[in-house]
């Protein structure tokens, strides 16, 4: 809990955010609380066996940082590599089907693809949509 609310705080001053910028601060709010509540339900209709609940604070605190649309962005890229990374590790043999991978590390690469290539990345999606 302590990790969330330092996060949203972090979030406040890195989005510039003052009090007069209303919408902004419903932007981060939404995003961070979208993201929790996502891996939050995972994690719950799974009773923790698809996610950890880390990656519930983790998702969160992303959430705070980076806001809407980026967010969406962010969980796309996780949840992409992660697939990836489990099928090569399934056709390698390395894990089966039942194995448990950590989310946390394709959180942590969906957030830096989304600072590093985000616009780009919206605007290709803005084309297609």
């Amino acid at each position: 809990i302590e990790m969330i609310i330092v996060g949203f705080i972090t979030a406040l001053i890195y989005h510039g955010i003052t009090f007069i910028n209303f919408i902004t601060v419903i932007n981060v709010i939404f995003s961070g609380c979208s993201a929790g509540l996502f891996f939050f339900s995972l994690w719950f209709f799974t009773k923790g066996k698809a996610m950890g609940d880390g990656d519930i604070y983790l998702a969160t605190l992303i959430g705070f940082l980076l806001g809407f649309p980026d967010i969406v962005i962010a969980l796309y890229a996780a949840f992409l590599t992660g697939a990836m990374v489990g099928i090569i590790l399934i056709l390698r043999r390395k894990k089966s089907l039942k194995a448990h991978i950590p989310f946390g590390p394709f959180l942590i690469i969906g957030y830096g693809i989304t600072i590093m290539w985000g616009e780009q990345i919206l605007q290709i999606w803005r084309l297609l949509w």
